[in-house]
């Protein structure tokens, strides 16, 4: 054999050692179906939709952060089982399935017939039914060490002694294997202070993860929706939200928005020697959701100082647009229903403009006084979602909601509107990372109080 194919040899086995070292995995949440059902728009409808991409784009691994039954329900396990044997079974290399246990796997709900009586039976439940032979795990694909721990402690599946325990024995045997390759773990619970909606998180999660920079952590629990960029963080290490096939959640307290279950992420991961990448994609048309035009990259080996997505860097890198209404645009308020007694506000408007989408609506309420000035009245801002979590290819040119005239709740905002007084609505558009656009305003006034009618005599 000549030089030239010598060399030509080596060029295409490197390639190839390249190319073999990729490692390609799923990640999901939450699915926790009410029901069996695999109707379209059902939960269990999206797990089929995404074992089929996955399966399209060569998962190698099939990671579930959890929830999988909104109750321990062995016929959602048996089920998500069957959904994933239909789609693999016949595969040569079928993917290796790793689910763990979320919340709602050990704590929520129960069924009425036959329902498990002790945390063992749910764990033998949640193994038997899904055809797993363990709750936590630690496989080596490709080089790549991927863990899975069935976190116990603290409400929403948190981390205790035991938990901590057993995870810092298995990263370190993934540093001793190879100090400077990525930790991919999964769990239920995100660390507190970390992803959107980590306010829901775990304290001690960050402090089991916070020597770790290797490690790139996957967990759902929040249901915040994945178009949200801050989805992913990174500080001391990398955390992903996997956000969920169930209903989508948006802020701890907000204006009632509909469509919550509208929206349905799933994450692929493709791990080599340079980078991983991270893509998002909307199951509701299999669109992927970029940032930037790109997807989440994140290049190797992991360290502090190359951390793409620490928020600080990537404001100062990418600053945000302030969000605009546009010339043209136009908005009505009236009481619903007309006459008395109304039971809130009705708003629409036109939706303002933003590269990439508008997170929400800061809106202020005014009052007119008897001097036709105009003073501010409500004790706390309103937050009106816009449509994104309902998949960026489905966003409305238009938005539309309900101020109730009741008491605030745990979940809604609210307003107390008086009878027979004019207002004035300030709405302000603002994107994901908290920068406002102008605000635009619309009056409008209340109906007069309804007089009881006079008592019978």
């Amino acid at each position: 054999m000549n030089t030239k194919r010598i060399l030509s040899f080596v060029i295409l086995l490197a390639c190839f050692i390249a190319q073999a070292e990729t490692f390609k995995f799923g990640v999901i949440s939450d699915c926790q179906p009410f029901n069996n059902s695999r109707a379209p728009g059902e939960a269990l409808f999206y797990v089929d939709k995404a074992f089929k991409l996955m399966k399209e784009k060569g998962a190698e691994a099939i990671l579930i952060a959890g929830d999988i039954a909104n109750q321990s329900d062995p016929a959602v396990y048996t089920t998500i089982r069957e959904i994933y044997d239909e789609n693999f079974g016949n595969s040569p290399n079928p993917p290796l399935f790793l689910p763990v246990m979320g919340n709602h796997d050990r704590e929520g709900g129960l069924p009425k017939d036959d329902p498990p009586k002790t945390m063992k039976e749910k764990e033998e439940r949640f193994m038997k039914y899904l055809k797993v032979d363990k709750i936590h795990f630690h496989e080596v694909i490709k080089g790549f060490s991927v863990i899975g721990r069935s976190f116990k402690g603290g409400g929403g599946a948190g981390c205790d002694l035991d938990d901590a325990k057993w995870v810092f024995e298995e990263l370190d045997k993934a540093i001793a294997r190879d100090p400077n390759k990525p930790i991919f773990v999964v769990g239920h619970n995100n660390p507190k202070q970390t992803v959107y909606g980590s306010e829901w998180g775990n304290d001690n999660l960050y402090i089991l993860f916070r020597n770790y920079p290797q490690v790139v952590y996957f967990s759902g629990h929040t249901h915040y929706p994945n178009e949200d960029t801050r989805t992913i963080h990174q500080k001391d290490f990398t955390t992903v939200g996997t956000s969920c096939l169930f209903w989508t959640w948006i802020a701890s307290s907000a204006l009632p928005y509909h469509g919550r279950q509208d929206g349905k992420n799933m994450l692929f991961v493709e791990a080599g020697d340079k980078e991983i990448i991270i893509r998002r994609f909307q199951l509701r048309d299999n669109s992927e959701i970029l940032d930037n035009g790109k997807p989440w990259t994140l290049p190797l080996p992991l360290k502090k100082e190359n951390f793409v997505y620490e928020p600080s860097r990537r404001i100062r890198e990418n600053p945000p647009v302030a969000p605009q209404f546009p010339d043209d645009a136009t908005f009505k308020a009236v009481a619903v229903p007309e006459g008395q007694p109304f039971t809130g506000v009705k708003l629409t408007g036109t939706a303002a403009k933003h590269p990439i989408f508008v997170h929400h609506y800061d809106i202020d309420v005014f009052a007119k006084d008897q001097e036709g000035k105009w003073n501010k009245v409500n004790p706390y801002t309103l937050l009106m979602t816009s449509d994104y979590y309902r998949g960026l290819n489905f966003m409305q040119p238009t938005f539309e909601t309900i101020i109730p005239n009741v008491g605030q709740t745990f979940e809604h905002h609210s307003f107390d509107f008086q009878p027979s007084t004019d207002y004035r609505l300030s709405i302000t558009p603002v994107e994901t990372f908290g920068t406002k656009g102008k605000a635009a305003t619309v009056d409008f006034k209340t109906p007069a109080e309804k007089k009881p009618a006079p008592e019978k005599k």
